[in-house]
This record gives structure tokens, C-alpha cells and sequence, in this order.
């Protein structure tokens, strides 16, 4: 059983975005990510998941990934 679930199973975006009401259908690609929070000086991760609470810029951040060619995200 193990081995058929590893073979099939390539992560959890499906799963999320059918939890969030997106259908999937055959040959649909979704994939699971994070926000971080990055020292603007350094340009290092200071925390690898945003604030679970961005209410307000959780919606802007992904307007602006909307449509965004993959190569470029």
C-alpha cells in the first residue's frame, strides 16, 4: 500500500485547494507555498511563514501572483 501511495501522491497542493473550494480536474497542477518575512537590508528569511494572521495583506500578495507566468514566481 505504501509503495502505490508513494508512486501516486506529489504533495499536498491538491488537497489544499480542494479544502480552500477549488475543483481539481485531470491534469490540473496546484502546489502548497508560505510567505516568508525577509530583513529588507540583508535580504535574509527571517521567519519561513508570514503572520498566520495578514487578513489584509494576504489577499494583495496573492492578486499580485495571480496569473504570474510560474518561471517568474
Amino acid at each position: 500500500m505504501w509503495r502505490l501511495a508513494r508512486r501516486y501522491y506529489r504533495g499536498r497542493g491538491a488537497f489544499e485547494s480542494m479544502g480552500a473550494g477549488i475543483d481539481m480536474a485531470p491534469g490540473d497542477i496546484a502546489f502548497k507555498s508560505n510567505f516568508a518575512t525577509l530583513d529588507p537590508a540583508s535580504g535574509r528569511v527571517l521567519r519561513r511563514r508570514a503572520d498566520r494572521r495578514f487578513e489584509d495583506l494576504g489577499p494583495q500578495l496573492c492578486a499580485a501572483l495571480d496569473g504570474a507566468p510560474a518561471g517568474l514566481i
